[in-house]
């Protein structure tokens, strides 16, 4: 092989490409893992992290856990506060810094013998006979298989086009500072139902910061801030001088439409659009849509085979199938914020099976069902 030949080319270093380059590379497989940015780099997130199928991707992440999920408060911002408070079981919610969290990946790829190419902007992605060619910044390589982990506006999904063109919706985070205890406890998170235009505003710790943000459903470029803003005041944070403190994400909710590979190209993470369409959590999809994209590939390396619908076949499987529902439930949920904070407050025993929803033991079909036998059934 080749100096610039790779058994598998993988683009974008966030946690789906870094856990699939660390998986692969751990077989015996040569890997390249291209990241655009300097490592580390700061990336826009929430920072939490649903422990559903951690263990799949068999590498130890405690030391990358801030805070532990306890308590889950759900607030309704109206004349008054109203607040509604749950416990989680330990090891089911966490939050982490994703800083810290993709450069720890991105070292244990390293490790694991991947080669890194950081400041390498991947510019063009070309299917060859039998391997794809990246044509990068810093020049040109070849891999038997490439994985696209590039983010919610993935170049290699554009270039190829895998998948239809999606509307992305808008989140916007600010980490404020918070020795102690001082705005909210480490183990407690807290959702703001009305706190966006259809969609919430959070709290999260995250050591000695709070993660304060707005998620919309509503799709397109709008201006967040104002919202964020006064999600702040709430918590008698003041807004002046935070503005360039301020970021935006760009998310792609999943739709359960594939497919998620062409030929010998598979689409990982944001790249396909696998992300909770009700919460907004990405995570804990890119981590699971890695170790399925490692397996596959270990499969077709192994035997020869120059294609991954089987890959795609597992995404629908396992993780795409609940996202319709999931949508449903986010369009009926975030339209009217009182209501939808009355049905929580007034149903402990269903707003405890949707919790479940966190670490994969119920999924959105299954909870949908149970929210029509409660209301349009009168069960």
């Amino acid at each position: 092989m080749g100096e610039d030949r790779f058994d598998v080319v993988v683009v974008g270093a966030g946690p789906a490409g870094s856990t699939a380059a660390r998986l692969l590379a751990r077989r015996g497989y040569r890997v390249a893992l291209f990241e655009k940015e300097h490592m580390p780099r700061y990336k826009a997130c929430g920072g939490g992290l649903c422990a559903r199928h951690l263990e799949r991707i068999d590498l130890d992440l405690s030391s990358q856990v801030l805070s532990w999920i306890r308590r889950f408060s759900v607030l309704y911002e109206g004349r008054r506060r109203r607040c509604i408070e749950f416990s989680l079981p330990a090891g089911e919610l966490a939050t982490i810094d994703r800083v810290q969290f993709d450069s720890y990946l991105w070292a244990q790829a390293a490790a694991a013998g991947a080669e890194l190419f950081p400041d390498t902007a991947v510019r063009r992605v070309e299917p060859l006979p039998d391997s794809v060619r990246v044509s990068t910044s810093h020049g040109q390589y070849e891999g038997r298989f490439l994985i696209g982990a590039d983010g919610a506006g993935s170049r290699v999904n554009r270039q190829l086009s895998i998948q239809p063109p999606r509307p992305r919706t808008l989140s916007v985070v600010i980490e404020v500072p918070a020795p102690g205890e001082s705005l909210l406890p480490p183990e407690q998170a807290v959702v703001s139902l009305g706190g966006g235009p259809r969609g919430y505003a959070w709290g999260f710790p995250k050591g000695q910061a709070v993660s304060f943000g707005v998620f919309t459903l509503r799709s397109g470029s709008r201006d967040l801030r104002p919202w964020l803003r006064r999600h702040l005041e709430r918590w008698g944070v003041g807004s002046e001088g935070l503005t360039s403190a301020i970021h935006a994400a760009w998310q792609c909710p999943g739709d359960g439409r594939g497919p998620w590979h062409q030929g010998r190209v598979a689409l990982a993470g944001d790249a396909g659009a696998l992300g909770d369409p009700f919460t907004g959590e990405g995570i804990s999809y890119a981590l699971d849509s890695a170790v399925l994209a490692a397996r596959s590939i270990d499969k077709a390396l192994s035997q020869g085979r120059d294609d991954l619908a089987a890959y795609s076949e597992r995404i629908e499987a396992e993780m795409a199938f609940d996202f319709p529902h999931a949508s449903r439930l986010a369009r009926a949920f975030y339209l009217s914020p009182w209501f939808s904070f009355l049905m929580v407050s007034r149903n402990r025993p269903l707003a405890r099976r949707f919790l479940d929803l966190i670490p994969g033991r119920l999924t959105y079909g299954e909870f949908n069902r149970l929210l029509r036998k409660k209301y349009l059934l009168g069960g």
